[in-house]
């Protein structure tokens, strides 16, 4: 029965009520349904910053993040073995099983990345996968969006995120 379980996959998301009590079956309609459902629930960030005082003196600064084949390794071995992937396609099992091959034309692909300020288009997107939490199935209020993005860009990010975390404790 356990393997069983995890053998089997669950079916996507079944009919979905709207707005004026009719029930939607279509695939694309359902994601119309869940994709204005989320957009008219979610607000637009004001890019407003708060104020804040440096507690770092001026000439502490952290001016680079190193990207040496090494740190990439490393991280790319952290990784947890997934089956799921971005819109790339690439699984996160699929890398750590790779690391010692590519961490060296990653750490280029990062280092050039960083110092140029520019992503590859497919980083900035996310295949949105909704999960039901409870209530009844048919409400589309009762399906949570989880975006599943490129395990290469989370891994650049996660390479970044560790130094700023260095850099903090340290100063």
């Amino acid at each position: 029965n356990y393997i069983n379980n995890k053998l089997v996959t669950k079916s996507g998301v079944g009919a979905l009520k709207i707005s004026n009590g009719d029930l939607v079956h279509d695939d694309s309609d359902k994601a119309n349904v869940l994709n204005s459902f989320y957009s008219n629930v979610f607000t637009k960030d004001n890019d407003a910053l708060p104020d804040f005082k440096s507690r770092v003196p001026n000439n502490v600064k952290l001016n680079n993040i190193d990207f040496n084949s090494s740190i990439v390794y490393r991280h790319l071995r952290q990784l947890k073995s997934k089956p799921s992937s971005g819109p790339d396609g690439l699984t996160s099992f699929f890398l750590k099983n790779l690391a010692s091959s590519i961490s060296l034309p990653l750490s280029i692909l990062f280092t050039t990345s960083f110092t140029t300020g520019e992503l590859p288009d497919i980083w900035k997107m996310a295949n949105v996968t909704p999960i039901f939490k409870k209530g009844q199935t048919c409400d589309p209020g009762n399906y949570r969006p989880i975006s599943l993005t490129c395990v290469l860009c989370k891994l650049m990010e996660s390479v970044i995120k560790t130094r700023i975390i260095t850099y903090l404790y340290e100063n």
